[in-house]
């Protein structure tokens, strides 16, 4: 605190009395900031979108990237709008954020089946997480899969109840698709986003849903 407050005041000497410039320490401190000053208005222009609300037929989306993947997306109503990843706000993330928007526009209005985009998972995922993730991507669009199903992909028969909290944690709703894991007798079970909104998304790819339950 006392540094960044020798700092202020030579900064107002600067900029409030020439005779400072002759001085050669404090005018080689003021060029050091003077520096800093531009370096971070350059970097704050250089940011670039990498968060964004999607409107879709099943309420509000929010879709957050970065140059490695998309990292988030989520119904905006589990979103805390004051804490949550805005992304890294790189070139490459703001696009893929387009390329995102776009595709799932498209799964949206029935000509997209299959996503290209790249998916990072949070590094704090744990290894179980990432296999039943991965094995959600391996679903077909329009096909169902229990969580018995899911533990067996990954070689765990018997982990269905740690299937069942890795599915609800989710990170990439839609693109890994958690929505088509249903229970074993074709129940729906449950759902982050809403039983709702995983009925509307089943329907949305053709599946049967009636009263809770998909119609094999």
């Amino acid at each position: 605190a006392p540094l960044k407050k020798h700092y202020c005041s030579i900064w107002y000497l600067w900029c409030h009395a020439s005779h400072v410039k002759t001085h050669p320490l404090l005018s080689s401190m003021v060029m050091m900031l003077t520096m800093m000053k531009m370096g971070g208005v350059a970097a704050a222009a250089a940011t670039s979108t990498t968060c964004a609300t999607l409107t879709s037929p099943v309420g509000p989306i929010v879709v957050v990237t970065q140059a490695e993947g998309v990292s988030l997306i989520n119904f905006a109503h589990r979103v805390d709008p004051d804490n949550h990843s805005q992304g890294d706000g790189s070139a490459k993330g703001a696009e893929l954020l387009r390329e995102t928007q776009q595709q799932l526009n498209e799964y949206f209005s029935g000509t997209r089946r299959d996503f290209t985009v790249p998916v990072a998972f949070p590094s704090d995922a744990t290894p179980f997480q990432r296999q039943v993730w991965g094995a959600l991507q391996d679903i077909p669009f329009g096909v169902t899969h229990s969580y018995k199903d899911i533990a067996v992909a990954i070689g765990n028969p018997k982990a269905v109840r740690a299937v069942g909290m890795a599915n609800n944690r989710n990170p990439v709703s839609i693109i890994v698709p958690c929505h088509r894991v249903i229970g074993k007798d074709g129940s729906l079970v449950g759902y982050g986003g809403g039983l709702d909104k995983k009925t509307e998304l089943l329907r949305l790819e053709e599946v049967d849903v009636v009263d809770g339950k998909v119609l094999h």
